[in-house]
């Protein structure tokens, strides 16, 4: 459930800045204003703004398929109100983390900014990182996905064999290769 408000809450946001009823230029991750005007907040709002529909709909189905496993996931492995909480806490802290090294690398090029919630899902999506060893509950063969650049074991005990192996098609579709091309295309548009 949690995973289905952060899709409608990113939706909604991407959407109104589409549109035009939101600035998106406000919300984005401009390193420089980050770090020189002190617009802490864009280490957030960026997560839930996009370039362009392909670039919403690609993080969003990724965030759809994976994040309520993960979601799920965390419930049974820290308990209902604990697993949603770090649930949130992950995608969350993941959006601002994955910003940090932009931030140090382009503090200062006016030119540089960034858009999407990318970083997060692929911390979503590579939830056992974030799971103790004793609560991972690994069986002797666990399947494989990669997701991203991230490497995902999925116990048997928590997913069914019907969702790893539509999890794996959708990831074997080039996730990565469609989402750059339509975010750069989205990007070279507006330009």
């Amino acid at each position: 459930m949690v995973t289905i408000i952060l899709i409608a809450i990113t939706c909604l946001v991407s959407i109104l800045c589409f549109t035009g009823t939101l600035n998106a230029n406000k919300l984005l991750f401009h390193a420089y204003s980050v770090w020189h005007r002190k617009e802490w907040y864009r280490m957030l709002t960026y997560g839930v703004v996009h370039g362009g529909w392909g670039h919403l709909l690609f993080n969003m189905l990724t965030l759809f398929f994976f994040g309520r496993v993960v979601e799920q996931y965390f419930q049974l492995a820290f308990g209902g109100t604990l697993g949603i909480v770090l649930y949130v806490v992950l995608y969350v802290t993941a959006i601002v983390v994955s910003t940090i090294w932009d931030l140090v690398k382009y503090k200062d090029d006016w030119n540089y900014s960034a858009v999407g919630a990318s970083g997060a899902v692929s911390a979503s999506s590579s939830r056992w990182s974030a799971a103790p060893k004793s609560s991972r509950n690994l069986p002797s063969s666990s399947s494989t996905i990669v997701s991203h650049s991230c490497t995902v074991t999925n116990p048997s005990s928590v997913i069914s064999d019907s969702i790893v192996k539509r999890m794996q098609k959708y990831v074997a579709s080039n996730y990565t290769i469609a989402s750059s091309i339509f975010v750069h295309r989205s990007y070279a548009e507006k330009t």
